[in-house]
């Protein structure tokens, strides 16, 4: 147990959940951010998640708040799982001054709309954390299987080599195997973009297209992958790491992918908007896909598999007609 380090988990949806119930076994200082006090008196109560996880039991040396003022002040580092489209509004009530005090981890796999900012960027040139205080926490790792103790690989990744190490300990289990990377950019963006690629491989089985299809198609969006990673100058561009490659295979292929399903529901016909209704959670690839496609158009990048799911998400064009087209440009 590491009874020094105070650590702080923002968010209570089913990552956030996971990564407590991660950290709890290995410390227990461990201070938790839910917005709905329902939520957290149902917690205190019966020691589970209502809402995420419920099958997840959670130890009750956690101390739950929602007060985020409360919870960042009381915490040496904190691990942020605020969904992206949700972030800079729930962190702007905590004071800059305070904010710089603190070392900053982020579990987010998407990007900030309208920022066009990772966020880390966001912390960085928004609040002036500075770089060696952050890092990211990254898959392939559904929250699903963390919390049913399946075994499982994570990757932190960090400006500063001691921080990542002291993450890694206390992220560590039985079943949990940790690897250490510098590329903090790089493992943001390829999280971003994976889970763009995620629904492209869900509308194209919602449209009944095979394994041949999905097997092409996810070949062409990697090569993707690497083009906005080399042009981004991320400092790991080795695509075939499972931080990269294996959160690619795992967000589009498997049942429990968010992205997958919504992109599922938009390939067999359901709009844009009762998918989003119909999912009752946050498909961060809804929002990556926007603020990628301004970017690449800005760097002159070339990204079939991205334009079509971007055209489909806010463009109106029919998931039928915008996958025929892109057929014909995947090799």
């Amino acid at each position: 147990m590491h009874q020094k380090t105070h650590i702080g988990v923002l968010g209570g949806g089913s990552w956030g959940t996971a990564l407590v119930k991660l950290l709890s076994a290995n410390t227990n200082n461990v201070n938790w951010w839910i917005r709905s006090s329902k939520t957290i008196d149902y917690i205190k109560a019966h020691g589970k998640n209502p809402d995420y996880l419920p099958y997840a039991a959670l130890p009750d040396h956690i101390e739950i708040s929602d007060n985020i003022n409360k919870v960042i002040g009381n915490s040496d580092i904190v691990v942020v799982a605020i969904p992206s489209a949700f972030l800079k509004s729930s962190v702007v009530r905590v004071k800059t001054e305070v904010l710089q005090q603190k070392k900053f981890f982020s579990a987010v796999k998407g990007i900030i709309p309208g920022q066009i900012s990772t966020v880390t960027e966001l912390l960085n040139q928004y609040f002036h954390v500075p770089l060696e205080n952050l890092g990211v926490i990254s898959g392939p790792c559904h929250s699903e299987e963390v919390a049913m103790e399946k075994h499982s690989f994570l990757t932190v990744g960090t400006y500063e080599g001691s921080l990542g190490k002291q993450m890694k300990e206390l992220l560590s289990s039985w079943f949990m195997k940790i690897t250490l990377s510098d590329d903090v950019r790089g493992i943001e963006y390829g999280s971003i973009l994976k889970n763009i690629i995620a629904i492209a491989s869900g509308i194209s089985l919602g449209l009944g297209y095979g394994d041949n299809f999905q097997a092409v198609l996810i070949t062409n969006a990697v090569r993707e992958m690497k083009t906005f990673l080399k042009t981004m100058e991320c400092n790991g561009q080795d695509i075939e790491q499972s931080v990269y490659l294996g959160d690619v295979m795992v967000t589009a292929y498997s049942k429990f992918s968010r992205n997958r399903m919504f992109g599922n529901m938009l390939g067999k016909g359901y709009s844009v908007k009762a998918s989003l209704t119909e999912m009752k959670m946050i498909a961060e690839g809804y929002y990556a896909v926007d603020s990628v496609l301004k970017i690449a158009r800005a760097k002159n990048m070339s990204l079939p598999v991205m334009e079509a799911v971007h055209n489909v998400l806010y463009n109106g064009d029919s998931a039928e007609n915008e996958f025929a087209r892109l057929t014909n440009k995947l090799n």
